[in-house]
């Protein structure tokens, strides 16, 4: 989800802040009902477009571009400060926010849970969440943070794998490597989602694995390692695709049919490649656009941090099932995310890494 490509000459800036827009509002509509407008119909319009997904596929792409530009020691500086130092403080707000909500004591912050909690939320497991912090909001108090945990897998993976393995492949056996590991994970997420049940451990620790989503991020890799050969056949048409997707997203919803964002099979691999031409052709068409509108600020990141802490907390102060919620908590979910870069992110990049 967090990118190092240079913000000029493509729109992942957009690309990526469009991708949490969507995580936001269809968090809100799962857990509040507004009056106005039913869970269901927003769902229609936004759930063929999976900000997650889209968050993978891009980091896949511009990851890879990464390691390929770097040595390995500057790659894992450049990944550490562009995912932990935001991380950091958002930790600490939510602490803060247990505590004036109380649903935290002074008391259990020297607990072992707390400690153990401390320690998986600043490392590699986000997805840990004990009981001592389950009382606020939807619990527990930023769930959505297990797929930095993901991330985090992946740039191991693709530090392991692109400097010892990849790197000294011709590109013709580099994609076919690509291709196997593609076909193994989404045989691995296939095998999981259906044989596994939903509430026992080796199904829990398999949606948190990164082979599970690997075909993903190895959707945006191949892409960038043949770029010669597939953004010239995207670059500019993004309105082609728009109307492709839109039309997809229309008789998938006429017809009732709904894919699982996170489950492999038939169906999302063809949502897959056209979600993967959507993402490319957006970001290669009119490439000054996302520099013009953000003038190279990247506040995607912070506003998928901060949004299950702020809707956690509008849940926590009983906030009313209107149209205005969604606004208010948007819109503080948008200046989280400026705060965020400006305050936090943008310190700790250095000119290339910023994207």
């Amino acid at each position: 989800m967090i990118s190092l490509e240079a913000h000029r000459g493509n729109n992942f800036h957009l690309i990526r802040l469009l991708a949490a827009i969507q995580v936001v509002i269809l968090h809100h509509f799962e857990h509040f009902q507004i009056n106005q407008i039913s869970y269901a119909s927003v769902e229609k319009l936004i759930w063929n477009f999976p900000g997650v997904n889209v968050f993978f596929i891009v980091s896949g792409y511009l990851i890879f571009q990464s390691a390929e530009r770097n040595t390995i020691s500057d790659f894992f500086q450049k990944r550490v400060r562009r995912i932990y130092p935001a991380l950091f403080v958002c930790f600490f707000i939510t602490v803060a926010l247990l505590l004036v909500f109380k649903c935290l004591s002074q008391n259990e912050l020297f607990s072992k849970d707390f400690i153990v909690w401390l320690a998986a939320q600043t490392t590699f497991f986000q997805f840990y969440n004990p009981d001592i912090v389950r009382d606020f909001g939807f619990s527990p108090p930023n769930g959505a943070l297990w797929t930095i945990s993901v991330e985090l897998q992946f740039y191991v993976f693709v530090s392991l794998f692109w400097y010892f393995i990849l790197k000294r492949l011709s590109s013709l056996n580099r994609n076919l490597v690509l291709i196997m590991l593609f076909i193994f994970s989404a045989a691995f997420n296939f095998y999981y989602n259906n044989h596994f049940h939903p509430e026992s451990l080796s199904y829990k620790l398999s949606f948190v694995f990164v082979l599970s989503y690997l075909y993903l991020f190895i959707a945006g890799a191949l892409v960038y390692f043949n770029r010669s050969l597939i953004l010239p056949k995207l670059k500019g048409r993004a309105a082609y695709w728009i109307v492709i997707f839109i039309l997809v997203s229309l008789f998938l919803n006429h017809f009732q049919i709904r894919y699982h964002r996170y489950a492999f099979n038939g169906l999302s691999f063809c949502m897959l490649l056209i979600l993967v031409a959507l993402i490319f052709s957006v970001a290669y068409t009119k490439t000054n656009f996302s520099d013009r509108l953000f003038k190279g600020n990247d506040f995607s990141y912070g506003i998928y941090l901060y949004q299950m802490l702020v809707l956690n907390t509008f849940f926590q102060i009983k906030s009313n099932n209107s149209l205005l919620s969604l606004v208010l908590s948007f819109s503080i979910c948008l200046v989280m995310g400026v705060l965020s870069w400006f305050i936090v992110e943008k310190r700790f990049l250095k000119p290339t890494i910023r994207a």
